[in-house]
């Protein structure tokens, strides 16, 4: 596990304290203090996606040869997605595109599953709060989990500009994108959604966003790069900088290779040879207390 752990190349890069990146950030219309998961999706579908004010731009130089697949995925520190109540917050049903007897019966879902998170407040969304001329709608997707998506987005171009070519596919699980994470329609009474809505619920870095990391520093898997990086190699990273982490935390970028165990990772080794060195003197404690046992029923 240590030899594999050490073949695996790995580059981070922090870009949120970037002076251009720190003004994009200014200018973000996604950056105030209500983070909207559905902010800059509806840029990309009003057409308006390649001319922001808030892209800044990271020149990044590879280090070490990297062989095909190479793994790009963005990194947050000190943001707890571990804590009870934000974990709590997503409603499993709503994400799976259940429908429901009555309004009533889908509020109080709502209410019991998405904790603290405004849950009747949204402003847009397929299914009103009452049943007169609404103002306001029940948010799909609801939740403190849903609601602070991440919304930083990224893409990459080789020293000659033209864009470095990664794949979508893989990053979220078979299991989530095909059961857990599920369109509506208007078939559904009482868990219906906008198409952008839909568009987000079922898009594999939402996906990937909803399972809560256990720690407050980690990174989330991002794209796939099919093909080898090169050491010396010129990397422009362009950065949609949306998602306001000035309050304590950072934001990485990292690429990263993989080996038959995964990333670069040596406390996974050392955790199951100390797990199996404890069970194994734990085995001779008991075995031994066993012995005894029996040699004094035997004397007796």
């Amino acid at each position: 596990m240590h030899s594999a752990s050490q073949d695996v190349v790995e580059q981070s890069l922090r870009y949120d304290g970037e002076p251009s990146c720190a003004a994009a950030l200014g200018s973000s219309p996604c950056a105030g203090a209500a983070q909207d998961p559905l902010c800059w999706r509806r840029e990309v579908a009003a057409g308006n996606e390649g001319a922001f004010a808030n892209e800044c731009e990271v020149t990044l130089t590879v280090e070490a040869n990297m062989t095909a697949p190479v793994y790009f995925y963005y990194e947050l520190h000190e943001f707890f997605q571990n804590q009870r109540i934000y974990v709590k917050s997503q409603a499993a049903r709503q994400l799976r595109g259940d429908d429901w007897p009555s309004l009533g019966s889908y509020a109080q879902y709502l209410g019991s599953e998405c904790v603290d998170s405004g849950h009747d407040q949204c402003t847009t969304g397929e299914v009103p709060v009452d049943g007169s001329v609404p103002t306001r709608y029940y948010c799909n997707p609801c939740g403190l989990v849903a609601r602070s998506f991440f919304t930083d987005t990224f893409a990459l171009e080789d020293a000659s500009g033209a864009a470095l070519a990664w794949s979508q596919d893989e990053v979220a699980w078979p299991r989530d994108r095909e059961e857990k994470f599920r369109n509506t329609s208007s078939g559904n009474r009482f868990n219906r959604r906008t198409a952008l809505e839909n568009a987000l619920v079922t898009d594999p870095d939402f996906i990937v966003w909803m399972r809560t990391a256990a720690l407050p520093d980690f990174r989330k898997l991002y794209r796939r790069i099919d093909r080898d990086l090169v050491a010396g190699e010129t990397l422009t990273l362009r950065v949609r900088n949306n998602y306001n982490v000035t309050s304590g935390g950072s934001k990485r970028v990292v690429l990263s290779t993989m080996s038959w165990i995964g990333g670069q990772n040596e406390f996974l080794g050392g955790a199951y040879i100390g797990v199996g060195a404890l069970c194994v003197f734990l085995g001779a404690v008991f075995a031994t207390v066993e012995a005894s046992r029996r040699a004094r029923r035997k004397a007796a």
